[in-house]
Formats: structure tokens, sequence, C-alpha cells
């Protein structure tokens, strides 16, 4: 970079207590949405549901999350990141783990939709912690490390999940993935 003198601390700079943290979490929600994912279709499925249904299980909880993510960050600003963060995953998990309580179609839909909720604000807060506690030096750098945090969960998310549901009954299935985003 020609004129321009750049700081360097080290990867330790940006891999700081708070990132490490935030990065894990974030990993521990992407997990619980990605094998949450593979198990759930076929479950309503299981329960009665045809195959549209199975697909609006999955349309429904990215549809919420995307709209939820336009007021997260009003939400964010004026009731605090850590708050939201912990809010979102905890719906994330209560959602996840109702889905073996109340095994109707119906109220799977709308938890589902809660699920989103969760997702949108959970994901949406973490990640703007990880923006927070990055050197604005190293911004680039260090978002792109807590991306790759994601694409590790949705790598090997869906095997976790497909491998556990293969061997657990969907009660337990749900209760081990409510455990991830918490």
């Amino acid at each position: 970079m020609a004129g321009k003198k750049r700081e360097s601390g080290g990867l330790s700079e940006i891999f700081t207590r708070n990132f490490l943290l935030l990065a894990s979490i974030n990993l521990a929600m992407f997990f619980g949405f990605q094998m949450t994912n593979v198990g759930l279709p076929v479950y309503v499925v299981q329960l009665g549901a045809n195959a549209q249904v199975a697909g609006l299980v999955g349309t429904l909880m990215t549809v919420t999350a995307v709209a939820v993510r336009i007021f997260a960050g009003p939400l964010l600003d004026r009731f605090g990141r850590k708050g939201a963060l912990v809010a979102g995953a905890l719906l994330m998990a209560c959602t996840i783990f109702a889905y073996a309580v109340f095994p109707l179609v119906g109220v799977i839909l709308g938890l589902r939709l809660l699920q989103g909720i969760g997702w949108g604000l959970g994901s949406t807060a973490s990640s703007t912690m990880a923006a927070d506690v990055i050197p604005k030096h190293r911004f680039a750098e260090g978002m792109g490390y807590f991306g790759l945090v994601a694409a590790l969960a949705s790598a090997l998310g869906p095997t976790f999940g497909k491998k556990i549901w293969s061997v657990t009954s969907s009660n337990v299935f749900f209760t081990i993935v409510a455990i991830f985003p918490v």
C-alpha cells in the first residue's frame, strides 16, 4: 500500500476474548439453525403435512428473519446489543424445544415464525457486537473471519443434524438442537 502505513498487531489483535466469545455464540446459533432445517421438514411430514407445508416450514423462518433485520438495528441501539442477543438465542432455543412438545403442524408453523424472530434478532446482534469489538483498521479482515463461522456451521450443521436425526427420536433431536443457541 503506497503511502499508507498499516498498523499490525497480529491475529491476537482481532481474536480477542470478546471476539472469540461472539464467534462461538454465532457458531452455536448457526448450528441450531442449520440442524433444525434438516429435521423439521421431515418431522412435519411425519405429522401428516404435505410437501408444500414442509417447504413452507423453511420459508417462514427465512422470510421472518429477513423482515426482523429491518427493525433489529434500531432495537439494538435502543435496548442494547447484549439483551437482543440473549433474547434472540433464548427465543430460538425455546421454539426448537417446543417443536417436540407441541407436535401439531399449525403450532409448528407459528413456532417457526417465532424462531425466525429469534434468529433475525440474535444473528444481527452477534454480528453488530463483533463489528463493535474488531479494531477499525482491521475491520474487513475481522468480519471475514467472523463470517467464516457461519460458513463452517453451514457446512457442518446439516451433516451433524442428519446424523443426530438418524440415531434419535424427534423429541431427543429437538432437545439436543435446542441446546445449541443458548
